[in-house]
């Protein structure tokens, strides 16, 4: 058991308390100085190595920029870019444009030897198309097969109009027609 006297007075015990009071305060302000301290001269040292190797990635940089193959490289980079952008336009052009492929294709089925072919145009979707048949039975033949030609299960080819005036002649009748073709079936890039 442990009997302590209290002999001091109320005055000096308030001070004594105040005495052990700022001095926890100046301790922690001591050891939070030491941090920022230390923490700022790690900073530095950072800031001092970074500086270093700048000033060495930029000299390395300024001799490979000074030699000659650079420039050849800049050059290639430049003909290079170029060559991407043309391609690029030559593709959107593609995207956009009307592939007769197809529509050319399901015409070489649906002609038969007895037909010759001597010009066709277009104008959209719209096809006129001259040549010589064998005969005018040949001819309406053409006709019915094309109306019937499916692909992929839809007809490609609609309004397939052959004057009366070339269903006429008997033999090698010359004629002229005009079809509309869909572009959702025969005006598709086969991919």
């Amino acid at each position: 058991m442990r009997i302590t006297l209290n002999l001091l007075p109320p005055k000096y015990k308030a001070i004594l308390k105040k005495k052990r009071f700022f001095r926890r305060i100046i301790n922690q302000q001591f050891i939070i100085a030491l941090w920022m301290l230390v923490t700022l001269s790690s900073l530095g040292a950072i800031s001092i190595l970074l500086s270093g190797q700048v000033s060495i990635v930029k000299s390395a940089n300024d001799s490979v920029i000074n030699q000659s193959e650079y420039a050849e490289v800049t050059e290639l980079h430049k003909i290079f870019d170029e060559t991407n952008r043309r391609t690029q336009v030559v593709q959107e052009i593609q995207d956009e444009g009307i592939f007769w492929s197809t529509m050319l294709d399901a015409l070489g089925q649906v002609v038969s030897p007895d037909v010759r072919i001597t010009q066709i145009k277009t104008s959209d979707n719209l096809v006129t198309m001259k040549g010589v048949a064998q005969s005018a039975k040949v001819l309406v033949a053409l006709k019915d097969r094309m109306e019937a030609f499916t692909y992929d299960g839809e007809n490609c080819f609609d309004n397939v109009v052959v004057p009366d005036e070339f269903l006429v002649k008997q033999n090698e009748a010359e004629f002229a027609m005009t079809f509309h073709v869909r572009k959702s079936v025969c005006l598709v890039r086969i991919q």
